[in-house]
């Protein structure tokens, strides 16, 4: 987005179009429909692969011509000039990244991603948009990247004498004299004579994971695909269930008011609250669905995708089960995406009834169920990012694998 410096354009209630200064569109805290410019750009994707399998959003980096990111090399022409800017000012400086020219990423002249111009996108969009994307990182540049990155958000206030031996520390301490040791570096004793049990700095802890193999994965990935979608079926159990007991209660409601004098406001709010109990025993089973449903999220997301990356593309059988894999979460697309715009469609229809504040045993039981949907919701649009991301990297490790539509033909 480029936006103007001194004015906004924005667009009134009738249609016309007005600048307004940005000292008013700020104290006066409402709403505006403004008229920005947009225009595209490249740029790397910043936020750690953890996050970017889970985050509602993606942070990037936009990714300019490196004479306009670093200005000092503009007027740079000699491979002599060049050579110590890149390499020492990609130590000191710590605003930008530089890319060299590739004609296979689009990069016809040296290009640098700009830290001081973070663009964030919601992920679901980017994914997407993946078709688009050129290329990535080798290994040692995308090293150097994190580290860079890392330097430039660097936030983190340390005592810089923790790794240090006692000797060590005392020759420190000459200097700094403020410096306390921390208990792995003191040598006192307990009252029993003997040292005392203290943390070192750095801890050998045990990896569970590192023997697993292939079929240890893939076992996990089912397991946890049988168990989310065992909670999806039961969700719609009860989704229809509570639909049903909502139908219910509203002709209840519409019987009273044709009879003689109409419907009392005592008989109203009794069945308004039988409306908000069975709303509130829904959110209950939602509630303790939730935490499975996360749970087999993770583990359906970290066991495919180390299936995925300890597959052998040269290996015959390893390609037949990632088409298998393949297949199986493209159905598991097919079914996820209507559960989670019907699920949409009735939390829509929770917050609807909190909007018509009939009652506030109603309103507490309406928040409650939009609050309990919108977390099912969220771990769907995870597994939908997970099966459109995993099956992103099947195809890219091991090429355009045919559908089981196409082996059928």
């Amino acid at each position: 987005l480029d936006l103007t410096d001194d004015e906004l354009p924005v667009i009134d209630d009738e249609g016309g179009v007005q600048t307004l200064p940005w000292e008013t569109f700020a104290s006066a805290g409402e709403k505006v429909s403004a008229i920005i410019a947009v225009r595209p750009t490249i740029a790397i994707v910043g936020t750690q692969e953890c996050d970017a399998v889970r985050a509602p959003n993606i942070t990037l980096f936009e990714v300019r011509p490196f004479r306009d990111v670093e200005r000092k090399s503009r007027d740079t022409n000699k491979a002599s000039k060049w050579v110590p800017l890149i390499t020492q000012h990609a130590r000191v400086n710590q605003k930008w990244f530089y890319l060299p020219e590739d004609e296979r990423a689009g990069f016809s002249e040296k290009m640098g991603a700009d830290f001081l111009t973070p663009i964030r996108v919601p992920r679901i969009a980017l994914e997407r948009l993946i078709k688009f994307r050129k290329g990535r990182l080798n290994e040692v540049a995308g090293q150097h990247f994190r580290e860079r990155l890392a330097e430039f958000f660097r936030r983190y206030a340390y005592d810089e004498w923790y790794p240090l031996t006692r000797e060590e520390l005392a020759e420190y301490q000459k200097n700094h004299p403020d410096a306390e040791p921390f208990p792995w570096q003191s040598e006192k004793l307990a009252s029993d004579d003997k040292k005392i049990d203290v943390t070192p700095a750095i801890v050998e802890t045990p990896d569970s994971d590192t023997e697993k193999g292939l079929l240890d994965y893939l076992t996990e990935g089912e397991e946890a695909a049988a168990e989310l979608t065992a909670i999806l079926s039961t969700l719609d159990q009860a989704t229809r269930a509570i639909g049903a007991k909502l139908n219910q209660h509203t002709s209840q409601i519409e019987r009273l008011k044709t009879k003689s004098g109409g419907a009392k406001a005592s008989e109203v709010k009794k069945i308004t609250l039988l409306t908000a109990s069975d709303m509130n025993t829904f959110s209950k089973q939602v509630e303790i669905l939730l935490p499975k449903f996360e749970r087999n999220t993770l583990v359906l997301d970290e066991s495919y995708s180390a299936y995925v990356s300890l597959g052998n593309s040269e290996s015959i059988d390893d390609v037949e089960q990632m088409l298998s894999l393949r297949n199986s979460l493209s159905q598991m697309l097919s079914v996820i995406v209507p559960a989670k715009e019907s699920l949409m469609g009735f939390r829509d229809s929770a917050l609807s009834i909190r909007k018509q504040n009939i009652a506030k045993e109603l309103n507490r039981a309406a928040s409650r169920q939009s609050q309990a949907l919108d977390g099912v919701i969220s771990n769907i649009e995870l597994v939908e990012s997970f099966a459109l991301r995993v099956t992103f990297f099947i195809d890219e490790k091991f090429g355009e694998l045919p559908t089981s539509e196409d082996k059928s033909e």
